[in-house]
């Protein structure tokens, strides 16, 4: 029969796992390659999202770029504009103070004549520039602009905002050699409106004159605006990136297809006039994307979709902004994944391979291992047939043994627990004899001895029932009075607390609990038996405090004893088999022991020990302190 099942096992292990490893590595091969592929198609989703991004964060940080550069240009314009009207009046101050040296015999107005003669006809920025010089009393000497003006007062002249302009520049070149000045007033191209103006004017004392020049600033900042939109003309971007400009009435000023510089966006056509509203829109708010399709004033045959940053420059009304084609990106990006998924077949490759060898390998040596297993379990059989008759003699040994063993522990059990109510009957009937001898006896004290005598052999009767019952499974709980079966297991020790002039303090309280009362009146037993047992002689004053009351989710019985406690060395055992302090004769070491198998195991429930110090009638005491923990959800209403 052996060798049928042996040789069963072997066809099996020769079948069924190669077809196991096989299958597992189908399964496995399978697993792999298909997150391989899930990862691949994340991958490539997370590639467009961080092209995508890129490109964003590229044409973002292109137009700042752009944008810090027109700021650094514009810096400080009024500034610029100063020291270039500084420098041009020192020129002309230079030659006026030349020829005044130069010709020391000539009359004031043949020296103011020469002068007029050499800066009349001097311009600069642009043709935009010129000199003026007026006399301390407001007298125009030279104004080349509007030279029959020359030789009338301007001291009456106000700009837009009530000025006296003339008067505004004598009284500031009082108390000094030169000033600044700024005003406004209308330029020669547009007489409808006043734009602002700064001068510088500069004290001619061998005169009582001044001599000056201003420039409007927004004459000044076109210049600027000038020299901006050529450098960035010269940029080179690849297809698509190019920087545009549109100033907010709609005009182009910057982009790369020549043939729409200058136009107005009125002119284009109803798609592309509304996707420049929309860039101009965005420029008003401050920044940001747009995204649009268009072929691009005729730079494309088809249509293309670009996405662009927009950013506003209001100081000057610009709309700055760049981009990047859509159709190009989606062209680099299917490069990018054509390129991972060549990279994701051959991986898969591999893994099938790999998977495949090892599949072989371990399956070849899975062949070799049930063929050695074949010859090992032949070898083995007959050995095992020798000693099956051995091993039969053996196990009938051991089985004597093993009952004799559970045999004398249950008596040695039963023995320990007839040992106290016994020595309690013996107590009783001794008191009844020594009473008789001295005459003192009475049938009150026959009562009381019967009645601990009949309670005690009761117990005894009960003990071998309880024992068997401890190790039955089919108990039956029934409903009892917790305070009641604590009372009976201090009726069976009464003569052996009397005895030891022990007083019991004992706060009742009733609790009605469905478990196994014999179970628990046993650990009670158990538990005020080691108490009794621990009091010394010498000891004036024994108390035995019991408390039962309700905690949590717990009916929780305390009894706790005055005989000095438990050594530190030793309180973490005491509820270890066989574990004793006591003379062999005294105990076994077994009731702590049960007790706790009890509460733990038949019901439910949680046994400690702690030493604990207390008062008592103004009194301190330490003791061992027994606390047992029951589920309330068995207490009966």
């Amino acid at each position: 029969m052996f060798k049928r099942n042996i040789t069963r096992v072997l066809k099996l292990l020769s079948i069924f796992p190669p077809l196991l490893i096989v299958l597992l590595s189908v399964i496995i091969t399978s697993f792999v390659v298909y997150n391989n592929q899930l990862d691949f198609e994340r991958e490539s989703l997370q590639l467009k999202r961080e092209y995508l991004k890129d490109k964003r964060l590229d044409i973002y940080n292109k137009i700042n770029e752009i944008e810090e550069y027109i700021k650094y240009e514009y810096k400080d314009t009024e500034e610029k504009l100063k020291s270039s009207l500084k420098s041009r009046v020192n020129e002309a101050y230079t030659i006026i103070d030349g020829i005044i040296v130069n010709n020391p015999k000539l009359s004031k107005k043949e020296k103011v004549k020469l002068i007029k003669d050499a800066l009349r006809g001097v311009r600069f920025n642009n043709g935009r520039g010129y000199y003026y010089i007026f006399s301390m009393k407001g007298d125009c000497v030279l104004l080349p602009i509007q030279s029959k003006l020359e030789g009338k007062s301007f001291l009456d002249v106000k700009d837009k905002r009530g000025k006296y302009i003339t008067r505004s520049i004598i009284n500031s070149l009082k108390d000094g050699k030169e000033e600044f000045m700024h005003w406004w007033w209308y330029k020669p191209s547009d007489i409808n409106k006043q734009y602002k103006k700064i001068s510088f004017n500069k004290y001619i004392p061998a005169l009582d004159m001044y001599v000056g020049t201003g420039d409007y600033i927004e004459d000044f900042e076109f210049v600027i605006k000038q020299k901006v939109l050529d450098y960035l003309g010269t940029l080179k971007y690849d297809i698509g990136s190019y920087v545009f400009i549109l100033d907010y009435d709609g005009n182009i000023i910057l982009h790369p297809n020549k043939s729409i510089l200058n136009k107005n966006i009125k002119s284009f056509n109803q798609n592309d006039k509304y996707n420049l509203k929309e860039i101009i829109a965005i420029a008003k708010l401050g920044e940001g994307y747009i995204s649009y399709e268009s072929n691009f004033f005729g730079l494309h045959e088809a249509k293309m979709i670009k996405t662009s940053f927009i950013k506003g420059l209001d100081r000057w009304n610009w709309a700055i902004g760049t981009g990047f084609y859509k159709n190009s990106l989606n062209e680099q990006i299917t490069n990018k994944q054509k390129i991972l998924e060549q990279q994701n077949t051959n991986f898969i490759l591999k893994i099938i391979v790999i998977s495949f060898i090892v599949t072989v390998i371990l399956v070849l040596i899975l062949y070799f291992n049930v063929k050695f297993l074949k010859e090992t379990f032949e070898r083995i059989n007959k050995k095992i047939k020798k000693e099956i008759k051995l091993n039969n003699e053996k196990d009938k040994l051991l089985f004597h043994q093993s009952k004799m063993a559970s045999l004398g522990e249950m008596l040695q059990n039963i023995a320990h627990q007839w040992r106290q109510p016994l020595s309690i009957v013996s107590t009783a009937a001794s008191g009844i004899k020594i009473k008789k001898d001295y005459g003192i006896l009475d049938d009150k004290s026959i009562d009381e001895s019967v009645d601990t005598i009949m309670k005690s052999t009761t117990y005894l009767s009960k003990t071998i029932d309880d024992f068997r019952d401890f190790f039955k499974s089919d108990k039956k709980e029934e409903v009892f009075n917790i305070s009641k079966a604590v009372k009976d297991s201090l009726d069976i020790l009464n003569v052996k607390i009397m005895s030891n002039n022990i007083e019991l303090i004992f706060e009742e309280n009733d609790y009605k609990y469905l478990g196994f009362k014999n179970e628990l009146i046993q650990v009670f037993m158990n538990i005020l038996t080691n108490a009794i047992d621990a009091f010394d002689e010498k000891d004036d004053k024994k108390y035995i405090f019991i408390n039962i009351y309700t905690k949590d989710d717990f009916v929780v019985i305390s009894i706790q004893d005055s005989a000095g406690g438990i050594a530190l060395n030793i309180i973490d055992r005491v509820f270890e088999p066989y574990f004793t302090t006591k003379h062999q004769a005294q105990g076994t070491g077994i009731g702590l022991y049960m007790s706790e198998e009890i509460v733990s195991k038949h019901l439910a429930g949680q046994i400690s020990v702690e030493n604990s110090e207390y008062e008592y009638d103004n009194e301190k005491y330490v003791g061992a302190k027994f606390i047992i923990k029951l589920p309330i959800k068995n207490l009966e209403n």
